[in-house]
C-alpha cells in the first residue's frame, strides 16, 4: 500500500527529473488564465455564429459536438476554458509519448513548448473556432498510434478512428487517410497482416464520417460531408492567374479578376467570400453551375500557367518559415485577426456584432493591462519562430529516410513514427496552404512538424553516434559483429 510521503517522494523526484517541462507547463498555464482574464468569455470571429446556431452547411460542424454540451452549461467561457485544458493536455501528451519512445527530455520539451507557449495557439484556443479542437484530434490520434513500438490492431484502429473524427470538424481531415494507411502497411513485416491493418484502418477512419454524413442527410436532405462548399480551387487559381495571356470561354472571362479588384477584396479570401468577387455575381449558363463553370476556370489556370499557379502555392506555404511575422500580402486574411488586440477584437463586422450581442449580450471591456501584456508578448517573440520550424521539417524528413534502409542502424519503429507525423504535417498543412494561406490553418504545424522534428533530431544522433563508434567495436574490421 503506497503511503501519502512516498507519492510525494515520487511525485517530486518526478519534478526535479523533468524540471524543464514543468517550468514550461506553469508558463503555459498562467499565460492561458491571462488570457481567460483579458478576453473573457471568449472570442468570436466571423465563422464563430455559423458554429452556435448550426445555419450554416458549407463546413462540417461536428465541433458542435463539443461547443453546445458546454455552452449550454457554462456559456462561452466554459467552451474557452475546457479549449485552454485541452491544449495543455496536448502538450503534456505530447511529452510523455516523446519520453516513452526514448526521446531526450530536452528534444522532448523542445518538441512541446509551441504548443504550451504560442501566442497564436492561445489567441485559437480562447476563439470560438474549431481550429483548435481539430489539431487536438490530429495529435491524440498521432499520440495513439505512435505511443507504443508497434500498436496492436485495436490500437491502430482506435488511432484510426480519432483521425476519421477529425474529418467532420474540418474537411481537409480527408488527407489524414494518407499517412494512417502507410503507417498502418508499413507497421508489421508480414504481407497479410499488412493487407489486413490496412484496410482495418481505412474501415475505422471511414466509420465517424459516414456516420457524420448519415446524420447529414437526415438533417439536410444530403448523404454528404458538407453541402455547397465554396469553391476554394477558384480563389487560389484567379489570384494567381495572368489574365491577359490565359486563354478562356467567353463566359469564363468575366471570373479572371483585375489586379486592382484582388487588392480591393483582400486577395484569396475575398475571392472566395466577398460580395465584390466576381465569383459572388456569376450567373452560369443554361445548363451549367457556378461550381462547375469556377472548377472549368481553375482547371484551365492549372493547365495553361502551371508555373504561376506552382510559384503562388509555394511563396505561401514557405511563409510558416520566415523569421518574423510581419507585412500582410493581400494573398490571406490580415495577420491581425489572428492576434490579440488592445481591446475586445469585433474586426468592424456586422456578423461578429450581433453574435457578440446575442450570446454575450454586449461587447466586453476586456482587462486592458492583460491585453497589453498579451500583445506585447505576441508581437515581440512569443510565437514559434520560423527557422525552428524548418530545421525541425529537415530534420523529420531525414529521420523517416534513416529508416528506410534494410538495415539501418536506428529504430525502425521510431523512423515509421517520424514518417507518420511528417507526412500529416505536410498533408495537413500543406493541403491548407494550396487553397488559401492563413495563420488560423498553421495552428496544426505545432503539434506535427516540431514533435516530428524532435524525432528526427534524435534519429540522426543516434545513426551520428553509431557510425561514429562501430569502427571501434571488436572484431568490427573482421567481420565479426553485425552492423545490426
Amino acid at each position: 500500500m503506497p503511503t501519502l510521503a512516498g507519492s510525494v517522494r515520487r511525485t517530486l523526484e518526478l519534478v526535479r527529473r523533468h524540471w524543464g517541462f514543468v517550468a514550461v507547463l506553469t508558463a503555459g498555464v498562467a499565460l492561458r488564465i491571462a488570457t481567460s482574464l483579458a478576453y473573457w468569455p471568449a472570442l468570436l470571429y466571423v465563422d464563430s455564429a455559423k458554429y452556435l446556431a448550426g445555419a450554416d452547411e458549407a463546413d462540417p460542424v461536428g465541433y458542435r459536438v463539443l461547443l453546445l454540451p458546454l455552452y449550454r452549461l457554462g456559456g462561452l467561457g466554459l467552451v474557452a476554458a475546457v479549449q485552454h485544458v485541452i491544449g495543455l493536455g496536448l502538450g503534456v501528451a505530447l511529452y510523455a509519448m516523446l519520453i516513452r519512445r526514448g526521446i531526450s527530455r530536452w528534444l522532448a520539451l523542445i518538441a512541446a513548448a509551441p504548443v504550451l507557449l504560442d501566442a497564436y495557439q492561445l489567441q485559437m484556443e480562447q476563439m470560438i473556432l474549431p481550429d483548435s479542437l481539430f489539431e487536438a484530434m490530429i495529435a491524440a490520434g498521432i499520440i495513439v498510434l505512435a505511443w507504443s513500438k508497434r500498436p496492436r490492431l485495436w490500437v491502430l484502429l482506435v488511432g484510426a478512428a480519432v483521425l476519421g473524427s477529425a474529418v467532420d470538424v474540418r474537411q481537409v481531415g480527408e488527407v489524414l487517410a494518407v499517412p494512417l494507411v502507410l503507417f498502418a502497411f508499413l507497421s508489421v513485416p508480414d504481407w497479410r497482416q499488412r493487407v489486413i491493418r490496412t484496410v482495418a484502418a481505412l474501415v475505422a477512419f471511414a466509420l465517424p464520417v459516414l456516420a457524420y454524413m448519415t446524420i447529414n442527410a437526415d438533417v439536410t436532405g444530403h448523404f454528404a460531408v458538407t453541402v455547397n462548399p465554396p469553391n476554394l480551387i477558384y480563389g487560389r487559381a484567379a489570384y494567381a492567374a495572368d489574365c491577359q495571356t490565359l486563354s478562356l470561354p467567353t463566359y469564363e472571362r468575366v471570373l479572371c479578376p483585375s489586379p486592382a479588384l484582388i487588392v480591393t477584396v483582400g486577395g484569396i479570401d475575398g475571392l472566395i467570400h466577398d460580395y465584390r468577387s466576381p465569383a459572388e455575381r456569376y450567373t452560369p449558363p443554361k445548363g451549367m453551375t457556378a461550381g462547375q463553370v469556377e472548377t472549368d476556370f481553375a482547371k484551365r489556370v492549372i493547365r495553361q500557367q502551371p508555373v504561376r499557379f506552382g510559384t503562388s502555392v509555394a511563396r505561401d506555404a514557405v511563409r510558416l518559415f520566415a523569421l518574423t511575422r510581419d507585412g500582410v500580402p493581400v494573398a490571406e486574411t490580415p495577420l491581425s485577426r489572428w492576434q490579440f488586440q488592445p481591446k475586445f477584437p469585433t474586426y468592424g463586422h456586422g456578423i461578429v456584432l450581433r453574435t457578440i450581442k446575442k450570446y454575450v449580450g454586449h461587447v466586453p471591456k476586456g482587462n486592458h493591462p492583460l491585453d497589453k501584456f498579451l500583445r506585447a508578448y505576441q508581437l515581440h517573440g512569443g510565437y514559434t519562430p520560423g527557422p525552428l520550424y524548418l530545421v525541425a521539417l529537415l530534420c523529420a524528413i531525414a529521420g523517416s529516410c534513416l529508416g528506410i534502409r534494410r538495415r539501418s542502424v536506428v529504430d525502425r519503429s521510431l523512423a515509421l513514427m517520424c514518417m507518420l507525423v511528417t507526412i500529416t504535417a505536410i498533408a495537413v498543412v500543406g493541403l491548407s496552404d494550396l487553397f488559401e494561406f492563413s495563420w488560423r490553418y498553421q495552428i496544426p504545424a505545432a503539434v506535427t512538424i516540431v514533435p516530428a522534428g524532435a524525432v528526427g533530431a534524435a534519429l540522426i544522433a543516434s545513426r551520428f553516434r553509431a557510425s561514429t563508434w562501430r569502427p571501434a567495436l571488436p572484431g568490427m574490421r573482421r567481420g565479426l559483429v553485425s552492423p545490426e
